[in-house]
């Protein structure tokens, strides 16, 4: 996230699957980077994880969970919707709230 003078801080988030069958999932994307600028009103669409699970059926399903965060903080910013991946705010994201 970058604030109007440009200056910048980041998080890191990671999201886990849960699934106890033979086939994994597999994130359709393994790392992704996005630029968040200050001031997103609570709620926003950050980003929605994608995954996939080459079972059938029940074993298909999937559910999302943020199970940590680079630095801390991170972890209290955002939260993902357990069935549909989509990562939301859930705090005014303030730059200064993240060492440098």
């Amino acid at each position: 996230m970058s604030d109007r003078g440009g200056k910048k801080a980041q998080t890191e988030l990671e999201i886990s699957i849960a699934d106890a069958n033979d086939n994994p999932p597999r994130f359709e994307e393994e790392s992704v980077e996005i630029e968040i600028l200050e001031g997103k009103p609570v709620g926003s669409l950050i980003f929605k994880a994608t995954a996939f699970d080459a079972d059938i059926g029940e074993n298909a399903e999937i559910k999302y969970k943020i199970v940590g965060a680079q630095p801390i903080q991170g972890k209290y910013l955002f939260e993902i919707e357990p069935d549909t991946g989509r990562v939301v705010t859930v705090k005014d994201i303030k730059r200064q709230d993240f060492p440098m």
